[in-house]
């Protein structure tokens, strides 16, 4: 099945690699082209994660980073456009809203395939976002499996398991912003859409019905026998996973990743360590990398940023810049504040050029970062590690470089390892 949505693409791939190919069939009177793969994200993280496996197979592919500008790009020309409705922690009905608004717009851009991204532990609104999602598409058919068996999670008998556990025995069910709900699956298809027939599924089955189908997913090969089933009916069927599934669909229908880009920081310029995530693993990561020497470190104790002072201590000697706000006197401040202050400071350090690239932790702080920059779009280059996905933006008609990643993703040493990736090991 791998070739069925490819056709005559086998025969273009090779202009996604390269810039001057892809710079002619972006010039004007060159002719639209049509929109191959559509995702819905509730997140601006989980929309990077989703697009970066379609970026690494060479496709030309967008992220929109502020719900605001999803009409704008999905008229410019591309072969993956990803959006953020930044609904995660919105109420039920509101996010339902975000998501129905949003595949209005996609809809008519006419993209072969619809992918709904949902967090892999079904925080937010999940099911929800899904059924409006398919409600407004009119897909007869949703295929839901946030299975990411590469970071522990899997689907057993219709539930959710983190390393083997329960997804209701684990913290995430405990999460304060946005905990997935208590009631299993069937349970709330049912409760949203009593007309709609449920099923659990395993991957050795062969799916010829209808309805809201919850595939059963333990290994990546369990994913892309669940890929290859759900994109053999494109324009039926809503795709809903994680970054896992987004992964074994662009695998199924684009075929093997092309070399990776290699990003290299401009002289004189900085790496900025950017974390506005909270969680563990972003923590032991920011950790391992204030150990390391050469490196300048800046613990904003109330979120702010003195970008004059600190770009007056930068110089070509320090590879990077670690940001990671800490509670005073115990008292930790609002999410949205924290990631506002991030953002503000970050940006009025990138336009002094004091910063070549940047990795950012949580997916508000990016989009605090964006929004001060005034960058409503990343262009997604491709995937540095699994869930970690690399992206440019301009400033000021200068590139940057921008990693992203979900707080709880990644390995204890990515931080240090982005700093020797980027060419700035001293």
């Amino acid at each position: 099945m791998g070739s069925r949505l490819r056709g005559n693409d086998d025969s273009r791939r090779g202009r996604f690699r390269g810039s001057d190919e892809r710079d002619w069939l972006h010039y004007p009177g060159a002719g639209a082209r049509s929109m191959k793969v559509a995702i819905v994200a509730d997140d601006l993280t989980g929309a990077l994660d989703a697009a970066a496996p379609f970026a690494k197979r060479g496709l030309d592919t967008r992220v929109v980073c502020l719900p605001d500008g999803i009409a704008a790009a999905a008229r410019t020309p591309c072969d993956v456009l990803a959006v953020t409705t930044a609904s995660r922690h919105l109420p039920a009905e509101r996010a339902e809203t975000a998501v129905a608004e949003a595949c209005r717009v996609l809809v008519a851009a006419a993209p072969e395939v619809l992918f709904k991204k949902i967090d892999s532990t079904l925080r937010g609104n999940p099911v929800a976002e899904s059924l409006a999602a398919a409600r407004i598409t009119r897909r007869r058919r949703v295929v839901f499996c946030p299975a990411a068996p590469s970071q522990g999670r899997t689907v057993r008998n219709g539930a959710v398991h983190v390393e083997g556990v329960p997804l209701s025995e684990t913290a995430y069910a405990r999460d304060a912003l946005s905990p997935p709900s208590p009631d299993p699956l069937d349970v709330q298809v049912k409760r949203l859409a009593a007309g709609m027939a449920y099923r659990q599924v395993a991957v050795e089955e062969v799916w010829d019905d209808e309805g809201f189908l919850v595939a059963d997913c333990a290994t990546d090969l369990d994913l892309a026998a669940v890929a290859e089933q759900a994109t053999a009916d494109p324009a039926g069927t809503l795709l809903v996973g994680a970054g896992g599934l987004a992964d074994a669909v662009a695998g199924s229908l684009y075929g093997s990743p092309v070399a990776p880009a290699e990003p290299i920081l401009p002289d004189g310029t900085t790496l900025l360590f950017l974390v506005g995530s909270r969680a563990e693993k972003s923590r032991k990561q920011a950790a391992m990398l204030a150990s390391r020497d050469g490196t300048l470190i800046h613990l904003a104790a109330d979120a702010e940023i003195d970008a004059e002072s600190i770009g007056d201590s930068l110089n070509g000697d320090v590879e990077a810049l670690l940001v990671q706000p800490v509670a005073r006197g115990g008292v930790s401040l609002e999410a949205e504040l924290v990631a506002a202050r991030l953002g503000a400071g970050a940006a009025a350090l990138i336009a002094n050029g004091h910063i070549g690239g940047m990795l950012v932790t949580g997916g508000d702080t990016l989009a605090a970062v964006l929004r001060a920059l005034n960058a409503p779009t990343l262009t997604v280059v491709s995937e540095l590690y699994p869930g970690i996905p690399l992206t440019r933006i301009d400033v000021g008609g200068l590139p940057l470089w921008v990693v992203s990643k979900a707080g709880g993703f990644g390995h204890d040493s990515l931080f240090t390892d982005l700093v020797t990736l980027f060419g700035r090991k001293r």
